[in-house]
């Protein structure tokens, strides 16, 4: 029981760090997982929004990752207060220098160093805030996800694509049918977002979500 009290603390005290290191676990894990995107050199073109000469983007591209790669590898270990700003500065270089680096879960992992960034002290009040920060983020997350989702397209490629992979459904017929079911999704995506928003339903949210 001491033992579980003690956990419990210590989970409660270092919430900001530990989410942190999870952040920095997974955006490695994305970079890794998608590596030819992040570097300087490939056989598709490069979209950059800065306009330098090849070389001089190569070599802030090579110099961008591996500050990336070693910030976020820092972070792993020590809570140092210049490790969020090189993780934010590093990743904004290669997105300039390629805007196809701008995906959906690079700006969640970039908003989660923007607050780090901005809230850097380990003490309870700025722990609170950066909690809140990270609350707003992911409710913003799931709310867009749902706003994003109404619309034809994804009932005509992305549920149609769902129905037919998952449940084998072929008959056009049928698929035309369940057309109108797919509003599900995105609805059942704002109601989390809503349920996370309000703390007497946030825990029902976080089980849902």
């Amino acid at each position: 029981m001491l033992l579980n009290n003690k956990i419990a603390e210590y989970l409660v005290n270092n919430r900001q760090k530990l989410i942190t290191i999870n952040s920095s676990i997974f955006f490695l894990v994305g970079v890794f997982m998608s590596f030819n995107l992040w570097l300087p050199i490939r056989f598709f073109p490069f979209i950059s929004a800065l306009h330098l000469s090849d070389k001089f983007e190569y070599v802030i591209g090579l110099a961008s990752l591996s500050i990336l790669l070693f910030g976020l590898s820092i972070s792993l270990f020590s809570s140092y207060r210049i490790t969020p700003f090189l993780i934010v500065f590093s990743l904004l270089f290669l997105c300039l220098l390629d805007q196809m680096r701008m995906q959906p879960w690079i700006y969640l992992y970039f908003s989660i160093y923007v607050c780090r960034v901005i809230i850097t002290e380990q003490k309870s009040s700025n722990q609170t805030v950066f909690l809140n920060c990270i609350q707003i983020i992911c409710i913003g997350v799931y709310f867009w996800s749902g706003v994003h989702k109404i619309n034809p397209a994804f009932l005509d490629y992305t549920y149609k694509l769902m129905l037919e992979n998952f449940f084998s459904i072929k008959d056009k017929g049928l698929l035309l049918s369940l057309r109108t079911t797919g509003y599900a999704i995105p609805a059942f995506e704002i109601v989390c977002a809503l349920f996370l928003l309000f703390p007497r339903t946030r825990l029902v949210g976080v089980c849902f979500a």
